[in-house]
């Protein structure tokens, strides 16, 4: 319903620049609606296949229209008629510049904004786009993450226009430019980006999915697509707030602060009602992206105060991404209109929930849209292959989510442990239960049953098959897998890689098995092998509470790893095991894949350095002083009434115990390792964070001693009322 919707505004928002002075309406099999206005703009500034339509002629937009949906390869003559044709729509929408988007490793994207016009000796100036510089721009690659592989001395890298992702344009104030979503690549031929190796294992998984359904008979599957629905959570605070506070600027979270007397403990802000400015902010967004064709449906408040999820409708896993990316820049720019600051770090207050960004994933082909529908054909395969990528590799599954903010959420009351494991719920575990008996595995038509609740009048309600389960890492929701330990702030490329490429593994493996045992003579090889597979990996199935000490003890029996920070989820990038995972998919070389093995290791020592520099400039800055400051207020006392002598003690003895943390750190600032990345990193891990955390303890101490008025930060009473 909503994409019928989406693209009937996109088509009539590509049509007029004078927005919008009539009434637009979209149609539905029974009644036609009139658009709400702040929907009558959806797709203007994206060159969706509805504006394909009205710009370019009948057979190029076939031959686009074709490659959007087989990838069927593009004439040279096609794709400069397009470039013509995108130029006239963009400069009709006042566009000045064009820029190569790209996700760096760094996790942010990059763009380079060059004009779409030149002058001539007579000073004609004119405006063009070729399919030349549609097609290719060239970043300097030695400035960019690479693992030493791009020195300043052999810096060429280029961005590739991907044409299966839509062209948007970005309206920041009174600037327009044209943005081409694109890969980054070095002259040394390596993938220097996130966007390649997701479209790789793209191409990975169309293999391996249809070299085992053609294999079976399956020929009219054609193409493979995965698909993604990514829940994007965030925090929103007043800007004033913000910039009074060193650790929020600079790391992204509070490295201090004092538990609010009221935190998330009544429950009460869950779904809960929003305030007027949070409201207005958030909608401005959401007119944003839906200006943008990005097609958002879900807005909430979360768990922690302050805490806010917005999340968009499925689509293709690669256009998800990238439309994530793009949301991300809008949703702190919108914000900033307001006058409130976006924050997107996994756990910007301590003690309350972090922010995740859940990753719901699923494939299908151009037969069956998604594979993980329990009534799908091969709904029992997907899963059987699912269920082998997710055992053989959970923990490169967990590397994927291994960040130094998303360590400080994982494992926690409000996020999975580091223990991967799948989580089914009743309906399908009944399913696999019965595969691996060898009975027929269909799902049960009395599976769902009419709920009651005691109240006469209200309409009947089927209730879902099965439960959901917030504490599994990996969950089954009814016709897709959740990944929920992805954190707030990454791109979330990376997690759809291993999911696509793990699956992809599974299924190539699987494959062969169908093929021996066809020459064993097995009368349903297919069904066998689904047993099989299953059956051998059913330890990482687990349908109870994740964080229970139980289930710890018993994952250590099933040989699951509970791997509990980032240190400890890397080393698994540099194993054979991993190496040759992606060697043998051509997702990654070994060569790509130890550049983001050091990238990783780099981002994390890099994270923990600049928290702990700031960490000691505010308490040298900040905290000492204001706690002399109280000293001398109780000092200049005589009241007997205040009992100044315990009070001063008191404060003289944390004054003394900050003192000393401040020396710790400057100790662990200087004898930091520099030898390696990976030494470096455990570092970090063993010794500067428990320092950092311990001088924390007694700052927070101090900052509920301390007179409001000297106190020098926003608390979080403040910052999260």
């Amino acid at each position: 319903f909503f994409l019928m919707f989406s693209r009937t505004c996109a088509r009539l928002g590509a049509r007029s620049h004078q927005l919008f002075s009539y009434q637009r309406t979209f149609r539905t099999s029974a009644s036609v609606y009139a658009v709400p206005p702040a929907l009558e703009s959806f797709g203007f500034y994206c060159f969706t296949k509805d504006a394909m339509r009205d710009y370019l002629d009948r057979s190029t937009f076939a031959e686009m229209d074709a490659f959007m949906d087989n990838k069927q390869p593009l004439s040279e003559e096609t794709m400069e008629k397009f470039a013509k044709a995108v130029h006239k729509w963009a400069v009709d929408r006042e566009c000045t510049h064009l820029t190569h988007v790209f996700q760096p490793l760094s996790g942010t994207l990059g763009e380079k904004h060059d004009i779409m016009f030149s002058r001539d000796d007579e000073g004609v100036i004119t405006s063009s786009l070729s399919f030349k510089r549609l097609l290719s721009g060239e970043p300097d690659a030695s400035s960019f993450p690479n693992d030493g592989t791009r020195p300043t001395h052999q810096a060429r890298g280029n961005t590739i226009w991907d044409p299966r992702s839509y062209l948007t344009i970005a309206k920041l104030g009174e600037a327009c430019t044209l943005r081409v979503p694109s890969i980054f690549y070095g002259w040394n031929n390596m993938s220097l980006d996130f966007k390649t190796p997701l479209l790789r294992s793209e191409d990975a998984l169309e293999r391996a999915l249809l070299k085992i359904l053609h294999a079976n008979g399956k020929s009219e599957h054609t193409r493979v697509e995965s698909a993604c629905g990514l829940e994007q959570e965030f925090f929103l605070i007043d800007e004033e707030f913000y910039n009074e506070r060193p650790d929020l600027m600079e790391c992204g979270r509070t490295l201090l602060g004092r538990d609010a007397s009221r935190g998330q403990d009544h429950s009460d802000r869950y779904f809960g009602w929003q305030t007027t400015r949070a409201q207005d902010c958030i909608f401005e967004m959401e007119q944003e992206f839906w200006k943008l064709g990005i097609p958002n449906s879900t807005r909430h408040r979360e768990v922690a105060p302050g805490q806010y999820e917005m999340a968009p409708t499925f689509q293709s896993a690669n256009q998800a991404n990238d439309n994530n990316l793009i949301m991300m820049q809008v949703m702190k720019e919108v914000a900033k209109r307001h006058k409130i600051v976006c924050l997107f770090h996994e756990k910007p207050f301590a003690n309350l929930n972090g922010s995740g960004k859940h990753n719901n994933w699923s494939f299908g082909t151009n037969v069956t849209p998604t594979f993980f529908s329990p009534k799908a054909p091969h709904f029992m395969l997907a899963v059987a292959a699912f269920v082998r990528g997710v055992h053989l590799y959970g923990d490169l599954l967990r590397s994927s989510v291994a960040t130094s903010g998303n360590d400080h959420r994982l494992g926690g009351h409000e996020a999975p442990p580091g223990i991967m494991s799948i989580y089914l719920g009743s309906s399908v575990r009944a399913m696999v239960d019965r595969a691996i008996r060898g009975e027929d595995p269909a799902p049960e038509d009395n599976a769902s049953e009419l709920q009651d609740f005691g109240v006469g009048y209200l309409p009947q309600f089927r209730r879902q098959d099965s439960d959901r389960n917030r504490t599994a890492p990996i969950a089954f929701c009814d016709n897709r897998f959740e990944f929920r330990a992805v954190g707030s702030s990454v791109n979330t490329a990376w997690t759809t890689t291993i999911l696509n490429t793990i699956t992809a593994d599974a299924l190539e493996h699987m494959s062969h098995e169908i093929e021996q045992a066809k020459l064993a003579g097995d009368e349903n090889p297919m069904k066998t092998v689904i047993a099989k597979t299953l059956k051998q990996h059913e330890a990482i199935l687990f349908e109870g509470d994740n964080y229970s000490d139980e289930w710890v003890a018993e994952a250590e029996r099933r040989g699951l790893p509970n791997i509990r920070n980032t240190c400890e989820a890397l080393p698994c990038l540099s194993t054979e095991k991993v190496e040759k995972l992606f060697a043998n998919s051509g997702v990654l070389s070994k060569e790509e894949l130890k550049i983001r093995s050091g990238v990783f290791y780099s981002n994390f020592c890099l994270d923990i350095t600049v928290e702990l520099r700031c960490l000691i400039d505010m308490s040298y800055q900040m905290v000492l002083p204001a706690a002399v400051r109280q000293l001398k207020l109780f000092k200049e006392s005589g009241s007997p009434a205040l009992q100044v002598e315990e009070h001063v003690k008191r404060l003289v003895g944390e004054l003394e115990s900050a003192t000393a943390h401040c020396k710790s750190l400057d100790n662990k600032m200087i004898n930091m390792p520099q030898s390696d990345l990976v030494s470096k990193a455990q570092f970090m891990q063993d010794e500067v964070r428990p320092a950092m955390a311990a001088l924390r303890k007694v700052a927070d101490s101090l900052e509920g001693y301390i007179d409001a008025n000297i106190w020098p930060l926003p608390s979080y009473q403040q910052m999260l009322s």
